[in-house]
């Protein structure tokens, strides 16, 4: 999933609403909770808009969450 700057959600390349992420995620899960959701941010989003996803989708039951960092293009000598 990914979150961008704006706070939308993503879920694969579907926009979900927060109140929608449960649901979401159950469907590409198959409801498997144990799953971990790897969770994708851009470098903007603020720290409490980070957490607040995290705690949703802990409020639904994924408690395996991994943060993912994008790489960025190597430096030009």
């Amino acid at each position: 999933m990914t979150i961008k700057p704006d706070e939308t959600i993503a879920v694969g390349e579907t926009t979900v609403t927060r109140e929608e992420l449960a649901g979401a995620l159950d469907a590409a899960t198959n409801n498997h909770k144990d799953e971990t959701i790897f969770i994708r941010g851009d470098k903007t989003l603020s720290y409490g808009g980070l957490i607040g996803v995290m705690n949703t989708l802990r409020d639904a039951g994924y408690l395996k969450l991994a943060l993912v960092g994008l790489e960025e293009p190597a430096a030009k000598p």
